[in-house]
């Protein structure tokens, strides 16, 4: 588990709403190929997202209105302490249908995707 403080702020072309990793987060939590799924706290407020790459190891969170609101985001940049760690996923392919399974905290999460 990772902790750290970022600033919660809005992009460079201020359509969302990130806040900064400040560490390669491939190479923290040593997954080399595909998406980092994350989760943890924003000022004690759970969330689970992916993480955004922006090129040459940076990585943001991209914080939702909903986060936002709870975090007590109102617009203008702020410090928030976070915690952060990665979900081992897996993806099965069957009858068509991807199904990618989440092991976090030993628990089983199943969710289905169909195209």
């Amino acid at each position: 588990m990772e902790i750290f403080e970022a600033q919660i702020k809005q992009d460079e072309g201020g359509r969302l709403t990130v806040a900064d990793i400040p560490f390669d987060a491939k190479d923290v939590f040593h997954q080399q190929k595909g998406t980092l799924f994350v989760y943890g706290t924003i000022n004690h407020i759970a969330y689970r997202c992916k993480l955004l790459s922006r090129g040459k190891g940076r990585f943001v969170v991209v914080v939702d209105k909903a986060l936002q609101k709870a975090a007590g985001y109102n617009g203008e940049a702020m410090t928030a302490q976070i915690t952060m760690d990665c979900n081992a996923a897996v993806s099965v392919q069957t009858n068509g249908h991807l199904l990618p399974i989440v092991f976090e905290n030993l628990l089983l999460e199943l969710s289905v995707k169909i195209s």
